[in-house]
């Protein structure tokens, strides 16, 4: 297996890149706000997909093979591909299959690739004429075909060596993977072995990715613990800009803004959060929707609807263990102090979430030794009988005003 250590002159595109994060956290600011810049994915996090085949390790007298429609066919070692002028660019990549597995394993990642276009590559062959389309071909004998004219219409068509700076891993295709930024994830094929200029069309079209969501946390399933709750997600739409993200808590009934937190990149991820505070015990349906700037929303139904990528959480039932469930409010002429006492309260924050609807709290306080939260409380003055719903931290009761 060959070492892919970087000389001298291939440390220049971990500098661009750091420059280049750099001016995109200046560019965002002075509207106000600054956004982070995209989320980078570590390479020990990233996703693993080989349609089920085992990882492929290149035999030591590996070399990329470019013939076909060519006038000049090449043979080359990883060494004099590195030689080649080195493109560094962030790129996100979304296995097709993530829509389908996302509530079990992510996969979608984000990561600055450094490698060769293709362009450049096959300018120095030379295609003849007669070419119309590109085939890589892996180690595995997995075929990727693209058109001459799409891969001549665009410098950000790659064969990276690089990986957040470092070299590729043979888990992510060492020794060349290919990069089709806003594309799906299986035309990224790994361990490139064999380049085909062809006279036959390319074997498919290529649809770039639909503004879609995903909610990263909370998980399916999860048992909500917190009154407020952050919803954190991601959302992608190839080269076009992400412009908002909606929340909505109840299947799709209603929808709220959530907050954008990193920058606009072509093709790669924008990451969003929305505060969510659960209004009472029981199940609920999450999802959320991305707008584009040309005001496409992205679609109920379908492989990249909301509607797939929603979850379900619960909200446990938990009931307030209450000394004091009724208060005489007196005579109503003016306001009165109470001391609420509730037990069970052992290791609850006194400045945690509570709230007791129309009575002011003032302070609390936890016994440790008794477990009882103390709440000192202010009565309105005028407040008419009634049953007043009570919530501490997840737990839920009620107090009846006489």
């Amino acid at each position: 297996m060959q070492t892919a250590a970087y000389n001298n002159n291939k440390i220049l595109p971990r500098v661009m890149a750091l420059c280049m994060g750099l001016l995109l956290s200046l560019a965002v600011c002075g509207r106000g706000y600054c956004l982070d810049p995209p989320v980078i994915t570590p390479i020990d996090e990233f996703f693993i997909e080989h349609n089920g085949g085992p990882v492929l390790i290149a035999p030591p007298d590996w070399q990329l093979i470019v013939e076909g429609q060519v006038e000049r066919p090449l043979a080359l070692t990883l060494d004099e591909i590195q030689d080649y002028p080195s493109h560094t660019q962030m790129a996100t990549i979304e296995c097709g299959g993530n829509p389908f597995a996302f509530k079990a394993a992510d996969l979608i990642g984000n990561a600055e690739w450094t490698g060769v276009p293709v362009r450049t590559l096959l300018e120095q062959a030379g295609p003849l004429d007669t070419a119309a389309s590109v085939i890589f071909t892996a180690l595995d004998g997995y075929r990727v075909s693209i058109g001459l004219v799409t891969i001549y219409a665009r410098d950000d068509i790659m064969l990276a060596y690089g990986m957040n700076g470092e070299t590729l891993p043979p888990e992510q295709g060492y020794p060349l993977r290919l990069i089709f930024p806003g594309i799906t994830g299986n035309m990224w094929i790994q361990w490139v072995s064999h380049i085909e200029v062809s006279t036959e069309a390319a074997t498919r079209e290529f649809v770039p990715l639909p503004p879609h969501c995903q909610i990263v946390t909370p998980q399916n399933g999860q048992i909500i613990t917190t009154v407020s709750r952050r919803l954190y997600g991601m959302a992608l739409a190839g080269e076009r800009e992400i412009e908002s993200v909606e929340v909505s808590t109840d299947g799709g009934i209603s929808w709220n803004a959530a907050v954008m937190l990193t920058a606009y990149v072509p093709n790669v991820w924008r990451h969003w959060e929305f505060d969510w505070s659960p209004p009472a015990p029981g199940s609920y349906t999450l999802a959320a929707r991305a707008i584009d700037t040309s005001g496409a929303v992205q679609q109920e139904a379908g492989i990249y609807g909301w509607k797939i990528f929603s979850i379900d959480v619960s909200v446990p039932e938990c009931t307030l263990a209450l000394k004091h469930k009724k208060i005489d409010s007196g005579k109503l002429f003016k306001a009165r102090k109470v001391t609420l006492a509730i037990t069970g309260a052992e290791g609850f924050d006194p400045y945690g979430a509570i709230d007791l609807g129309p009575l002011e709290v003032l302070r609390s306080k936890v016994s440790d030794r008794k477990g009882i939260l103390r709440i000192r409380a202010l009565v309105p003055a005028g407040l008419e009988p009634q049953v007043i719903p009570v919530r501490v931290g997840d737990c839920f009761g009620e107090i009846e005003i006489l």
